[in-house]
C-alpha cells in the first residue's frame, strides 16, 4: 500500500514550482527515492533521480534557474542528492561545488548562523537547519574539513540556546536578531508559537547530522544526542493521546481550528525511529514512532474510488514575513490544508523506510 502510493506519486511527479529547479520540495522527493533504492535495491528509484537531475543541470554543471546571490538556504537541500552521483560525473560535481560556494559565502548573524534567506536578513528559522546544515556537514566530510563540521555543530548549539523557550519547553519557529520584524518578540526576537513542521525540520536535521558524525567525535555526538532527546522529551506531552500526532500549533490542542498535522508528525516519527536504529534513543521511542505512523495512516491515509491513494492533513506552507504571515494563531491556522503535498509525503516515506529497517513486515502495509 505505502510503496504503491509512492510509486503513484513518482509516476505523476512534476517539479513543485514550474519556474524553479532543484527546490527543497523536489529535494525531499529525491531523498525519498534514494533511500528507497538503498532499502529495496531497486534501480528505478535511482533512475528517477537521474532523470530529474538531468532536467535541472546543464552539461557545464549550471543549475537552471538557480542564482547563488539569492542566498536562499532552501536552495541547498536538494543538493544532498548530488553526493552519490558527483563522484562519477563532472557536471554533478560542478553543481555540488556551486551549492558549496553558496554556503561558504552565505551571510550570517552575529552568532555566525546562516541568514534564512537574503530577503530575510538576520533571521534564523528552524526550517533552515535541515535545508542547509546537513549538506554543509557532508561537505565537511567530503573535503575532510574539520572547521566546516565544527561550524555546523556551533550553529546548532546557538539554536539550542537562542530558540528554546524554557517556559514552554519547546523551540519557537524563528528568531530575528534585530527584534524588528512584526512577528518577533521585542525582548527576545523570537516568534511566539511552536509550529509543528519547523520543529520537525530541526529534529530531522539533528538525527541526519548525528548519523554523519564520526564515532571519534564523541563530544559532538553527545551534544546532538542530548539536544535531540531533550527536544523530543519536551515535545511528547503535547502529542495527541489517541493518534500520537502533533498539532499544527504544537502546544494549543484545544484551540479552535487547530488540527493534527501530517508533515510535522511524520518528521517526528522518522526522527524517533532513526534515533532508535542508530542507538541514540531506546525502544520506547521506537514504539512511539510506530504509533505516530499508524496514527497518520488511520487519520489521513485514504484510497480514492479510482484506486489511487492520498495522504491528507498537510499544511501547504507557513512562513513569517509580512502583514498576513505574522506568526499569530490565526495565521498558522489559516494556511491551506492539502493532500499529497511533498512536504508531508517525503517525511512520511522517510519514516516508513526507517520503520522497515527494524521490521521488514512494515513493507507490506
Amino acid at each position: 500500500m505505502i510503496l504503491e502510493f509512492y510509486d503513484q506519486i513518482m509516476k505523476s511527479f512534476s517539479s513543485y514550482h514550474s519556474d524553479k529547479k532543484m527546490t527543497y520540495e523536489d529535494g525531499l522527493m529525491l531523498l525519498a527515492a534514494e533511500r528507497l533504492a538503498s532499502l529495496l535495491n531497486d534501480k528505478k528509484y535511482l533512475d528517477f533521480n537521474l532523470s530529474y537531475l538531468d532536467s535541472c543541470i546543464g552539461d557545464d554543471g549550471t543549475i537552471f534557474t538557480y542564482n547563488l546571490e539569492d542566498y536562499n538556504i532552501d536552495n541547498i537541500l536538494a543538493g544532498n542528492a548530488l553526493f552519490r552521483v558527483a563522484r562519477n560525473n563532472n557536471k554533478y560535481e560542478k553543481a555540488l561545488n556551486t551549492l558549496e560556494r553558496q554556503l561558504d559565502t552565505h551571510p550570517r548573524t552575529s552568532t555566525s548562523n546562516y541568514f534564512h534567506k537574503n530577503i530575510y536578513p538576520y533571521q534564523i528559522w528552524l526550517d533552515g537547519l535541515y535545508m542547509g546544515l546537513v549538506f554543509r556537514y557532508r561537505i565537511g566530510i567530503l573535503r575532510n574539513d574539520e572547521m566546516v563540521k565544527k561550524d555546523v555543530i556551533n550553529q546548532l548549539k546557538n539554536v539550542s540556546k537562542i530558540m528554546f523557550v524554557e517556559k514552554e519547553g519547546l523551540y519557537m519557529h524563528a528568531f530575528d536578531e534585530t527584534h524588528s520584524m512584526q512577528w518577533a518578540d521585542k525582548k527576545t526576537g523570537l516568534s511566539h508559537l511552536p509550529w509543528s513542521r519547523s520543529i520537525g525540520w530541526m529534529l530531522m536535521a539533528l538525527i541526519d547530522i548525528y548519523e554523519l558524525i564520526d564515532s571519534n567525535d564523541v563530544d559532538d555526538k553527545l551534544f546532538i544526542k542530548d539536544m535531540l532527546k531533550d527536544a523530543v522529551d519536551h515535545l511528547i506531552p503535547f502529542l495527541d493521546q489517541k493518534t500520537k500526532m502533533m498539532y499544527q500549533i504544537v502546544n494549543l490542542p484545544n484551540e479552535p481550528k487547530n488540527y493534527l498535522e501530517t508533515s510535522g508528525s511524520a518528521m517526528l516519527s522518522y526522527t524517533l525511529q532513526k534515533a532508535y536504529n542508530l542507538h541514540v534513543l531506546d525502544e520506547t521511542y521506537s514504539h512511539l514512532a510506530l504509533d505516530i505512523f499508524k496514527g497518520i495512516i488511520s487519520t489521513y491515509f485514504k484510497k480514492e474510488e479510482d484506486g489511487l491513494y492520498y495522504l491528507d492533513g498537510i499544511c501547504k506552507v507557513a512562513g513569517l514575513d509580512n502583514k498576513k504571515r505574522d506568526g499569530s494563531i490565526a495565521y498558522y491556522l489559516s494556511e491551506p490544508i492539502t493532500k499529497n503535498e511533498i512536504k508531508g509525503v517525503g517525511p512520511f516515506i522517510f519514516a516508513f523506510i526507517e520503520l522497515a529497517k527494524k521490521d521488514k513486515s512494515i513493507l507490506e502495509i
